[in-house]
């Protein structure tokens, strides 16, 4: 099985929430697994930005930080 190590930056939990079940159903249907990291900020995302993400979801409306 595949495995892609994605992150998702956003401010809103319900968004991240949203967004992290699609990709889980998108990968459950198309034998993919994801390895999600969340981020509730712009900051955050700059202090915790591990190497090996191949896919950012990034807001672009932080309330900290524009994306």
């Amino acid at each position: 099985m595949q495995k892609i190590k994605i992150a998702i930056c956003d401010d809103s939990k319900e968004i991240r929430d949203i967004t992290k079940k699609y990709l889980e159903e998108y990968g459950n249907g198309n034998d993919v697994e994801f390895d999600i990291a969340e981020y509730a900020s712009g900051k955050e995302l700059e202090k915790n930005w591990g190497s090996g993400c191949r896919i950012l979801f990034l807001d672009i409306d932080l309330s900290e930080d524009d994306g």
